[in-house]
């Protein structure tokens, strides 16, 4: 009985070993496989802030096919990266790092693509739109990777002391700024452009010979106090056309089509009150003033001349 008994609890203490030591194994396996899951991840998040933190290009003179090159080469390592997290197999209890981290990689590859996209375009007028976007994957990938840190995943899109993507936004800002200061100037010019044609179309419209208007009078045997009128209103259109002129804001390069009208407009002035003067001393002395219509014709010659040399001016400047 006693042998019986004593064989039974041999046999029982081996199944409670065996037990014991397959417990054992599968608490072994478990906290392995555990740990080798948060290994790996850690290993990723360090991968993917090398990838974000390293300069690839020196920092003495950047260009902006630097920073082109460099974020394609960023993505390339970024893609295969991602590639490996999406294939590793994590466990349900890992489920809450691993989350975190694929969205804020997704949202690392997705500002890189639109950073690119900027630096690929950087005259495009939506821009500003677009550096907002970036702005705001900006934050939502750190967001991600915050959470991330605060489960010990050392992961980081920037760290201080780091400007890599700092020096990004900030370059790109200035692109905004370049494009804003070229807007500005083109919206000038155009301006001036449309009020310069203005001016032009107002004074060509102005540009008939007096003098042989006067003969069609005399011809006719009508009193020249006719005409007296309408050179009193053409002197009023050109003190009108002066001001304008003098009011606009001349652009940059704009100086010499400024002064070719105000040439013409001198020589108009110079041909409209010549003859307006010899006129009123004829109607006043009933003769014509000595070489008074040859001078007069010399004088409107002149003055399309000028005329001529404004339009021109002003078509080298707009097509410059």
């Amino acid at each position: 009985m006693d042998f019986k008994y004593k064989k039974y609890i041999d046999n029982s203490l081996i199944y409670i070993i065996f037990a014991v030591l397959i417990l054992i194994f599968i608490i072994g396996f478990l906290f392995f496989r555990s740990h080798n899951e948060k290994s790996k991840l850690e290993d990723l998040g360090r991968t993917i802030s090398e990838i974000n933190l390293t300069y690839d290009f020196s920092e003495d003179s950047i260009t902006s096919e630097d920073y082109v090159s460099s974020i394609e080469n960023k993505l390339e390592k970024l893609q295969e990266t991602n590639s490996a997290l999406k294939s590793l197999k994590v466990s349900q209890k890992h489920q809450n790092l691993s989350s975190p981290l694929k969205d804020g990689l997704d949202k690392n590859i997705e500002l890189f693509n639109k950073l690119l996209s900027i630096l690929k375009t950087p005259d495009a007028l939506n821009i500003s739109d677009e550096y907002a976007i970036a702005s705001k994957l900006k934050k939502e990938c750190e967001n991600y990777y915050s959470i991330c840190r605060s489960n010990l995943i050392p992961v980081y899109l920037y760290k201080e002391g780091n400007n890599y993507l700092q020096d990004i936004f900030y370059y790109i800002n200035e692109l905004i700024k370049t494009n804003r200061d070229k807007g500005f100037v083109q919206s000038q010019k155009n301006d001036f452009v449309v009020s310069m044609k203005s001016l032009l179309l107002k004074l060509s419209s102005m540009d008939e010979k007096l003098f042989e208007t006067a003969n069609l009078i005399k011809e006719s045997n009508r009193d020249l106090k006719v005409l007296v009128t309408d050179i009193e209103n053409k002197l009023s259109s050109l003190q009108e056309l002066k001001n304008n002129l003098y009011s606009l804001p001349i652009p940059e390069q704009a100086n010499d089509s400024f002064l070719a009208l105000e040439n013409a407009l001198k020589s108009y002035d110079k041909y409209i009150n010549y003859f307006y003067k010899g006129l009123l001393d004829e109607i006043e002395n009933k003769k014509t003033p000595e070489d008074y219509y040859d001078k007069s014709s010399t004088l409107f010659d002149e003055f399309i001349y000028s005329l001529e040399a404004a339009e021109k001016s002003l078509d080298n400047y707009n097509k410059n």
